[in-house]
């Protein structure tokens, strides 16, 4: 088991990077997904995603302490409040 030691110690040295979809992602993607990563990350990353429905779409992405909303349910939200404020006379 001293290569499944090995393997952790790899692991927990590589970079998370964490996704928050509104779909579950086959193989396929989670496979394009980490050759994006590498490919624009410089590096191989570990994929932490998680299924959220409420988000609708797009995704939440963190990684390297940064965080980035790209959800239709951000958008959505955005849109609503100005609009709301561009007609609050």
């Amino acid at each position: 088991m001293a290569w499944l030691d090995g393997l952790e110690e790899q692991l927990g040295q590589l970079p998370e990077l964490s996704l928050t979809l509104a779909f579950e992602p086959d193989d396929d993607f989670l496979d394009r997904l980490a050759k994006w990563a590498k490919d624009n990350l410089g590096q191989e990353v570990v994929l932490d995603w998680k299924r959220q429905r409420q988000i609708l779409g797009g995704a939440q992405v963190a990684f390297g302490g940064k965080y980035g909303d790209y959800t239709v349910r951000h958008k959505l939200a955005a849109a609503l409040k100005q609009w709301q404020s561009s007609n609050s006379s």
